[in-house]
């Protein structure tokens, strides 16, 4: 399954950083209950809007 999600400023006094927090704390804790290896990259800052990448094995 491909998802993409988008966070659009203004909407929510919180930064991007803590949603980034908040996805990593997720990610490991369903991939330890799943047992499924799951790597997030750093946040990345192109000209337009900062974004990081999800790649998934075994799932």
């Amino acid at each position: 399954m491909d998802r993409e999600v988008f966070y659009i400023a203004g909407y929510d006094p919180k930064s991007y950083r803590f949603y980034y927090d908040l996805f990593k704390k997720n990610l490991k804790d369903y991939s330890h209950a799943f047992n499924i290896k799951a790597d997030l990259s750093k946040i990345e800052k192109n000209e337009q809007f900062p974004f990081f990448q999800i790649s998934c094995e075994g799932v």
